[in-house]
């Protein structure tokens, strides 16, 4: 399959379905007259597809801001209680969980625990210190938001390919290569740039599996890369924790007792985490 064609068939009028338990409780929390926009942004910021649509909006010609807006919160702020009833109206439901005999409610969960990964590392490494936990949450977060797309673009071949992978994030974007000539960090950062969203968030989305030694160089995408394979520990086992590049926990100065430590808080997550 031709990548431009697969790109320009997933970009051009996706949209990125929400799983009902998270648009259930972001509803009922705007129904709340007493709700505030930095609560309703922090709900948003536990579903990766809300998430995207959000800032997808609102860094959009539309509102022609001068800098990019990262954050739920911020961008809850920008268009109002008002503005997220009627964003959340038009958001479309995943209800069929079984695809190809996976339950891919599994990618959202994936998502979130990285996110929330990726928000406790920030008290483990002096590493990019431009950015705060919430920052690097919706790095987490969104880090896979290709695998989304090929989900609902690809279906039942996706999900399949799922399962042969899992818990391999690398071993995947090596499959969708050889066999939709794309891989979802590649098809991602697409997405990503054509969405007017954040250049670091390309990087992430891009190189967060440390295609060409990228995340042994650049601590954002090494950040992103460690949290991940911290999240797919925590479902699949600690050995899950020996492919990490050593490059990249030297950028980072992750030690084995903190890397051990973000296992231990990773599965204590996981068993919160509602999908």
């Amino acid at each position: 399959m031709d990548t431009q064609d697969l790109s320009e068939r997933l970009g051009a009028r996706l949209n990125l379905p929400a799983l009902p338990r998270a648009l259930k409780r972001l509803q009922a929390l705007l129904a709340d007259p007493e709700v505030s926009l930095a609560e309703a942004g922090a709900r948003i910021g536990e579903d990766p597809a809300l998430t995207a649509r959000l800032l997808r909006t609102v860094n959009s010609a539309l509102y022609g801001l001068s800098a990019d807006v990262l954050l739920p919160a911020h961008a809850a702020s920008i268009v109002g209680l008002r503005g997220l009833e009627n964003l959340m109206r038009r958001v479309p439901l995943r209800r069929e969980y079984a695809v190809a005999g996976v339950d891919v409610r599994e990618v959202w969960r994936h998502s979130l625990l990285t996110a929330r990964v990726c928000s406790r590392m920030r008290s483990e490494t002096k590493a990019c210190p431009e950015f705060d936990a919430e920052e690097l949450h919706v790095f987490g977060l969104l880090h896979d938001l290709g695998e989304l797309a090929l989900l609902e673009g690809m279906g039942a071949d996706w999900a399949a390919l799922l399962g042969e992978a899992p818990g391999d994030g690398a071993r995947r974007e090596a499959l969708e290569r050889e066999r939709f000539g794309i891989s979802h960090g590649h098809l991602g950062a697409m997405l990503v740039k054509r969405w007017s969203l954040a250049e670091d968030l390309v990087r992430v989305t891009r190189f967060h599996h440390n295609e060409r030694g990228v995340a042994e160089a650049d601590p954002l995408a090494a950040f992103v890369l460690v949290a991940e394979a911290v999240a797919e520990a925590a479902v699949h086992g600690a050995a899950r924790l020996q492919a990490i590049p050593a490059g990249s926990l030297k950028l980072l100065e992750v030690s084995k007792d903190a890397l051990e430590e973000l296992h231990e808080y990773a599965g204590g997550e996981l068993d919160e985490i509602l999908v």
